[in-house]
């Protein structure tokens, strides 16, 4: 085992996701160990200098003249030493967020998020991230509120306000805005142009007010962001994950950006594209939904309604933020 105890939060969560986002850009490669052996040799060849098929022959125990290209074939060698473009805390894709709460129901959320792209010796994409959201008054100094990061937990609002720090000033960061009511469920969304004016906090209110803000379909749908196909556009499977933050299934809390997006009613039955048919789903309950016995419906935009082979339904609503 080898553990780092006591590290600044923000650092250590995006050196955790640039070790998966490589993992993962080598697993999408065509390398055939699972991915937490993956993520070790990544791990060990980037403290040790090594390239990351050669410690995977050492973590499979194969030896050098049984795998001259290593498990991971040719074309997938590993550049131990390269580094990212940005600060290694800021390389991975990053997503933050900033809340604030109005004892009225429409209290304004703004959630944000960054997406970036770190190089890598073999030209595969390094893309990590890492999902934080702050109350706004936490965000501009306001408030002690904390903030959660997703696969994390709860975070405090000094934890919250460095990560969000380090995204703003990683280039070609996208942030974006969420409201939420006054249970802290998503009603509104939009998504910024350019992150905000760190260097000029004066400017973060004008930077807030030029945003346009979309409502989040709730109740009767009325299908303005429905597409014709199947194929699911980036703007709508956004706009899902933002509604639901996790996965859809009763109790399953994988989050939203690492699952699927589902018509809940299939599109070649009859199902729309559209946020009153789509809904995240994890892998493992995508498939269960689909086994004989279940059965799921969505009878409004973002309330699923499962029932199962015993009888037993449950409802599942959208997620809440922290407010």
């Amino acid at each position: 085992t080898l553990s780092g105890r006591d590290l600044p939060t923000a650092a250590a969560l995006a050196a955790d996701a640039r070790i998966d986002a490589r993992a993962r850009a080598l697993k999408a490669a065509g390398c055939p160990p699972t991915l937490p052996q993956l993520r070790a040799a990544v791990f060990l060849a980037w403290l040790s200098g090594q390239d990351a098929p050669a410690m995977l022959n050492a973590i499979l125990d194969i030896p050098p003249a049984d795998a001259p290209d290593g498990p991971c074939g040719p074309g997938a060698q590993d550049s131990a030493t390269d580094q990212p473009r940005n600060s290694a805390a800021a390389s991975p894709a990053s997503r933050a967020g900033s809340a604030g709460h109005s004892d009225s129901p429409g209290g304004a959320n703004n959630a944000s998020r960054t997406d970036g792209v770190t190089g890598s010796g073999d030209g595969l994409a390094v893309r990590g991230s890492v999902h934080p959201t702050v109350p706004l008054t936490t965000w501009l100094g306001l408030s002690g509120a904390p903030g959660e990061i997703a696969g994390f937990g709860a975070a405090d609002a000094g934890t919250c306000r460095d990560l969000a720090a380090r995204i703003a000033a990683t280039g070609g960061s996208r942030w974006c805005l969420t409201v939420t009511d006054a249970a802290g469920r998503a009603i509104g969304h939009a998504c910024a142009r350019r992150p905000p004016p760190v260097k000029n906090p004066d400017g973060i209110t004008d930077w807030l007010g030029r945003m346009t803000v979309f409502r989040i379909e709730a109740g009767s749908c009325s299908h303005a962001r429905e597409v014709p196909g199947y194929r699911i556009p980036r703007s709508l499977h956004h706009i899902v994950k933002v509604r639901q933050r996790t996965c859809s299934a009763p109790g399953c809390r994988r989050q939203a950006h690492r699952c699927d997006d589902d018509h809940t009613l299939a599109y070649d039955k009859g199902g729309r594209s559209c946020e009153c048919n789509l809904a995240p789903l994890c892998r493992r309950h995508h498939q269960a939904k689909e086994a004989e016995g279940w059965h799921l419906e969505q009878p409004e935009p973002g309330i699923l309604v499962w029932r199962l082979p015993s009888g037993r339904r449950y409802t599942v609503t959208p997620g809440e933020y922290p407010i």
